[in-house]
């Protein structure tokens, strides 16, 4: 119980100033002398009346998440009202990545730095979960490109499927900037694998992001025809989905691309 009513105490604390003070010594306190977990709650719970709590805490939130002997606590304790299961570690580091909406920059180096720790200890859930966060910010974040791009690059090679996925998929919404890494996308024309709930195989996203580029190897594949309808239709946000295709036609130099069919 002693987690969600942290989390409550700090909804509290964004509702009343006269409460702000002593719900920010009870969070201090805990991310003093509390279990790892709750000290990850208690960013949680701070971040909603002081925004800034979580770039401060950056560096507790990426050590503590990206742990892998405390990735089972998270589903022992994380428990909020109104939902019947408890949240993964999965859930609580893409929870977290929605804390730095107001500081873009300072979200894109969490979820790098969450993709490096999760790579060194081959912790493949994490990795997915900080990529598919990782698009989300690319597609409203345009000026993420550069840096997700050498990312994705490395991951193609990476032994998970789920994560070959991912890095193929970033690779063709950055269109024409993904052109160094054809040869590694090209390498996955037959890869069949899937990503959980996800339309397509590594193949179909390889060749995707080989049509976009322009690279022969891909075959001839329709570039408008590309298997991301199930992520657009994973938003609810319009103005999130709309910015889909913006990023779109900047992956191929500004030159509009028509937006595939909608699984929405």
């Amino acid at each position: 119980m002693r987690l969600p009513l942290l989390l409550a105490l700090g909804t509290a604390a964004a509702d009343s100033a006269e409460a702000e003070a002593r719900v920010r010594a009870v969070v201090q306190e805990v991310l003093r002398a509390g279990p790892a977990v709750m000290r990850v709650a208690a960013v949680h719970a701070w971040s909603a009346f002081d925004a800034q709590a979580p770039v401060r805490e950056v560096d507790l939130l990426v050590e503590i998440l990206s742990d892998p002997t405390l990735r089972p606590r998270f589903e022992d304790i994380w428990y909020v009202p109104n939902i019947d299961d408890a949240f993964s570690r999965s859930d609580v580091a893409s929870w977290t990545a929605f804390l730095f909406e107001d500081a873009p920059a300072a979200a894109l180096r969490f979820l790098v730095r969450l993709v490096g720790a999760a790579r060194r200890t081959g912790d493949a859930p994490l990795c997915g979960a900080a990529l598919d966060e990782a698009w989300r910010l690319l597609v409203v974040r345009p000026s993420a490109a550069p840096e997700l791009l050498p990312l994705a690059g490395e991951l193609l090679a990476d032994p998970d499927t789920g994560v070959r996925y991912r890095a193929a998929h970033l690779l063709a919404v950055l269109g024409a900037r993904a052109a160094p890494y054809a040869d590694g996308l090209a390498a996955l024309l037959d890869d069949p694998g899937e990503a959980e709930f996800l339309e397509g195989t590594v193949g179909d996203h390889a060749r995707w992001a080989l049509a976009r580029i322009g690279d022969p190897q891909s075959g001839g594949a329709d570039r408008r025809l590309s298997p991301y309808r199930d992520y657009r239709a994973f938003l609810q946000d319009e103005e999130i989905r709309s910015a889909i295709d913006e990023v779109l036609a900047l992956g191929e130099g500004g030159a509009a691309t028509p937006p595939p069919p909608s699984a929405a």
